[in-house]
């Protein structure tokens, strides 16, 4: 009996996740704090508690809220533990908090088999839609025909009239058209043949190319794709045979190649199909995929038909039906005064470009396209605060972000339902939840329900306890906001009214990751200068981060030698630089250029080359294909670096800046005599007040081969001290020429242009 009864003491021992001793960690406490950093966190513990308590290096930077009621300091200590993909060490006699990297791995494989899990769903639902009608017949085309028809005259239309309302509903009619299309009937039936796994593994950010004859850099298709793809091209035929040609000259019956101006419907019938490429993007803006299948002609290598797909995963739903019932969860004036401070900062990144796959499902995403925001407009002003929020604002590593709104929610349901609480919020729930509190009051069933759909949360409660982690825990751990790095940019503009390109490409390098639609950081920028947010920090958000990155990591020796107009060897480059361009070149939306010869060497004696052009409906302008088995290591890297007069633009408060060239003005005034485009772009009419400045714009061209490179500009100006805010009449005269001739210019493209503002003043 002896014996055993030791046994059993032993075993009990060993199932603690704390390793300590029980004297020490049975003390109760009782301690309530909103989301902190973790090492104050564990410092109140350890006065509570009596243990020296303290993190190690890998959890460092995580936030932790919490709300313990009279629990043993070891139940506090396991639950910490659980919440954070964490475990206790015992160390210099107390305890410290470390994650390992098998606990990364197993966040980040659960993760992926998550999101394998809702894009299986979603695809089998896809699929089974699809399978309804086994072959489109000529009614079923001439259906599609006529949705296509009305789709891109509703896009034409919306163009024309401009705003985000009409655009919105447009995109999102023509995600609905690709599932009917030839085009996207044959993805859904490619995917749901592939293993889900390497669909889920897809990041944020990344592009796959399936292929039916895979190049080093592609991924070979499934077995059964030569079958789907004949299928494919004969409903294709069935409906370019019904459609016609459409407004733009082309198939109307595919809308993908449409909308890249693709090639005459005629190829198709005529060409002989080689090499099919399906395309998988997972950008940073949604959760979705999107997806493009282009057949190329075996002889020619030009595309001979395309089609999209935008597969977006279902979110979970939850019943709200008692909601009504409860009492609301109360919130701070605290929060209440952030989640004001959010309508009016909010509007989103200004896209370069307009890609109707950007957009998330319901509401307003803050996107905008062709420069109208898709929701409340872009505020052009610094939001006004009072001295206590800018204090917060410009010190979020003093004053904790998610310490607001999520904070009081959470806290405010495991007070009502009497539980104890462990959350670990992600970056990104900050904003969200804010927004959904500025609409009124939140009761307990939707503070969960909104959590697990909308809020990316994994909230579990059990015996007396609520315990939150981030749905995605690894991405929320790679798209952490660094509170130290952010605070020193904030105070950086605030001080400066502006960022240098070496401030900017500091702090690209203090994450793994972004959040474009959610970001604490971008966010907090819109609140002090909403122009520098849009108009430089954004290019952090589209498609420069990895080349403002790659700046970082010049040496100085490698500047010296790219300003002196010295090449610098693409093999003499470090691992992490190599990676940033692999990552440009085959992950980027806006890839490598690929000129393709359209003709002959010119005879021999004559100065001029081969005809080359730029070709994005040919197999050789595809990345993987022009650059077959990664980048190669005998290019190199050129840098032409440029300065001119510029002037920063402001309205006549002096707030809202903006630099602009003497081009970029003239856009901005041409524009803003057009009702049309102005309505558009709501800053070119605003500006009436102009400093002089020296912009400097930095042409980096990455030479892979003789035909591919890969162009990237960063751009670095600086106001001249001396000079003074005056009007645009009192700018000096070559500089107002040059913005009147670009002015006229763009006039004589625009249709509906008001008359000519007169001359300028001498």
């Amino acid at each position: 009996m002896r014996l055993t009864f030791r046994l059993i003491i032993l075993a009990a021992g060993a199932c603690s996740s704390v390793l300590g001793f029980a004297q020490d960690l049975n003390r109760r406490i009782t301690y309530s704090s909103p989301a902190a950093p973790i090492a104050k966190v564990l410092a109140d513990l350890t006065t509570a508690g009596g243990v020296l308590l303290r993190t190690g290096t890998q959890a460092k930077g995580d936030i932790l809220c919490v709300r313990f009621e009279a629990v043993t300091l070891r139940e506090a200590m396991d639950k910490i533990a659980e919440s954070l993909d964490a475990e206790w060490k015992d160390s210099e006699g107390g305890f410290l908090l470390t994650r390992t990297a098998t606990a990364e791995l197993k966040a980040k494989r659960e993760e992926i088999a998550a999101r394998a899990k809702v894009l299986g769903a979603s695809i089998k639902k896809l699929s089974e839609d699809v399978e309804q009608t086994p072959t489109l017949t000529e009614t079923e085309a001439q259906k599609v025909v006529e949705e296509s028809r009305r789709q891109m005259e509703s896009l034409m239309r919306g163009a024309r009239a401009g705003g985000g309302g009409g655009m919105t509903q447009t995109v999102r009619g023509l995600r609905q058209m690709g599932q009917s299309q030839p085009g996207g009937r044959a993805i859904v039936r490619i995917l749901s043949e592939m293993p889900i796994q390497s669909l889920a593994e897809l990041g944020p950010g990344t592009r796959t190319v399936f292929s039916t004859r895979p190049t080093a850099m592609q991924e070979p298709m499934p077995g059964g794709a030569s079958r789907i793809i004949d299928k494919y091209l004969d409903e294709q035929r069935t409906v370019e045979k019904l459609a016609g040609t459409g407004p733009l000259g082309v198939s109307t019956g595919d809308v993908a190649m449409l909308m890249q101006g693709g090639p005459s419907r005629e190829r198709l019938q005529t060409g002989r199909p080689g090499k099919t490429l399906l395309v998988v993007t997972r950008n940073e803006m949604m959760d979705g995929l999107q997806c493009q299948i282009t057949v190329y002609d075996a002889q020619t290598g030009d595309a001979m038909t395309s089609g999209f797909l935008v597969l977006t995963p279902d979110p979970p739903t939850e019943s709200t039906a008692k909601a009504d019932a409860e009492k609301p969860i109360p919130i701070s004036d605290l929060s209440k005064q952030f989640s004001k401070l959010v309508g009016g900062a909010s509007g989103g990144l200004v896209a370069a470009t307009a890609s109707f796959v950007a957009l998330a499902d319901g509401g307003s995403t803050g996107i905008e396209v062709f420069g109208a925001p898709l929701g409340a407009p872009a505020a052009n002003k610094p939001t006004e605060l009072t001295a206590d929020w800018r204090e917060r604002i410009l010190n979020p590593d003093k004053f904790e972000p998610l310490s607001t709104v999520p904070s009081d929610i959470y806290l405010g349901l495991a007070k009502m339902k009497e539980r104890n609480l462990v959350a670990a919020f992600p970056d990104s729930c900050l904003l969200p939840t804010a927004r959904r509190v500025a609409q009124g009051d939140i009761r307990p069933t939707e503070a969960f329900a909104k959590g697990r759909e909308s809020w990316k949360l994994d909230i579990t409660e059990t015996d007396g306890w609520i315990v939150i982690r981030p749905a995605e825990r690894h991405t929320a751990r790679e798209q952490q906001v660094d509170r130290p790095a952010l605070g020193t940019l904030l105070k950086a503009l605030a001080a400066n009214g502006r960022l240098t390109l070496d401030e900017l490409a500091t702090y690209a390098l203090t994450a793994e990751a972004i959040n474009p639609l959610n970001g604490i950081d971008f966010f907090y920028m819109r609140i002090l200068d909403p122009a520098t947010a849009d108009r430089q920090f954004s290019s952090v958000f589209q498609g420069n981060r990895q080349m403002l990155q790659f700046y970082g990591l010049l040496g100085s020796s490698q500047k010296t030698s790219l300003g002196a107009g010295r090449p610098l060897p693409l093999a003499g480059l470090s691992q992490r630089q190599r990676d940033l361009v692999h990552s440009m070149v085959y992950h980027s939306m806006d890839g490598p250029r690929v000129d393709i010869p359209t003709g002959p060497p010119a005879p021999r004696g004559q100065n001029q080359g081969p005809q080359q052009r730029v070709a994005r409906t040919n197999l050789q302008s595809e990345r993987t294909e022009a650059l077959p088995t990664g980048v190669p290591t005998s290019g190199f890297l050129n840098l032409r670096i440029e300065s001119e007069t510029a002037v920063l633009a402001t309205d006549a408060n002096g707030s809202g800046g903006q630099y602009l060239t003497a081009e970029a003005l003239g856009r901005q005034r041409a524009m803003a005599s057009n009702p049309q485009f102005a309505a558009l772009f709501p800053d070119s009419g605003r500006f009436d007040r102009f400093r002089l400045a020296r912009q400097t714009t930095y042409r980096f061209r990455f030479d892979f081969t003789r035909s591919v490179t890969l162009n990237r500009n960063l751009v670095d100006a600086r106001v001249d001290p001396n000079s003074q805010a005056v009007a645009y009449e009192d700018l000096p005269r070559d500089f107002r020429r040059e913005a009147e001739a670009q002015a006229s210019r763009v006039r004589a493209f625009v249709p509906g242009q008001s008359a000519d503002p007169p001359p300028p003043r001498p």
